[in-house]
Order: C-alpha cells, then sequence, then structure tokens
C-alpha cells in the first residue's frame, strides 16, 4: 500500500499514492485546511498520481466538491484514474465529477 501525499503548486493540488480507508481520513484533514485558503477560488485537482482508489476515495471527492460550494468556489478533478470514473460511473457520479 503506498500513503496517499498530497502537494500543491498554485491553484492545483495534486494527490498521489491509494486512495483508501486507511488513508482517506488524514488527506481529508489536509484537504480540507488547503481548501479553505482559497475561498472563492477555482481549484484543480489532478489525480495521476493515484494507484488505486476504493470508494473511500470517490466519498472524498464529493466531499472536496461539497467543501469548495460551500466557500462559495468551484472544483474540478484532471487525470481521473479509470478505476475511479468506473466506479463513478456505477455510482451515478459522472456529471458530478465533471
Amino acid at each position: 500500500m503506498s500513503a496517499a501525499q498530497l502537494q500543491e503548486d498554485e491553484h492545483t493540488l495534486r494527490i498521489s499514492g491509494d486512495l483508501n480507508r486507511e488513508t482517506v481520513p488524514d488527506l481529508m484533514l489536509q484537504l480540507q485546511a488547503r481548501l479553505q485558503q482559497h475561498p472563492g477560488e477555482k481549484i484543480g485537482i489532478n489525480l495521476q498520481g493515484v494507484t488505486r482508489s476504493d470508494s473511500a476515495g470517490l466519498a472524498l471527492l464529493v466531499e472536496c466538491r461539497r467543501l469548495m460550494r460551500l466557500q462559495q468556489g468551484s472544483l474540478y478533478f484532471e487525470d481521473l484514474p479509470e478505476q475511479m470514473q468506473h466506479m463513478a460511473q456505477i455510482s451515478g457520479l459522472t456529471d458530478f465529477l465533471q
């Protein structure tokens, strides 16, 4: 298992590693702190470095989008891994993640 990591480049947050029920809680705390620094802004989350994900990873993205909406900002996702795209399709969240 590869620990999830978060890096920031201006208005893009880059997530890498495994997203699962063990790694997502700590990553969510990091993301909340970073997203709160950008109220009203448009922020991207790049997922190119994600090696594996389960439903916890998908829930993480949903929660990030909710947080940005509460702050009057917007969020978009880049390089969503195929595995996460498939889970989103099954869950009916494809449009939500676009």
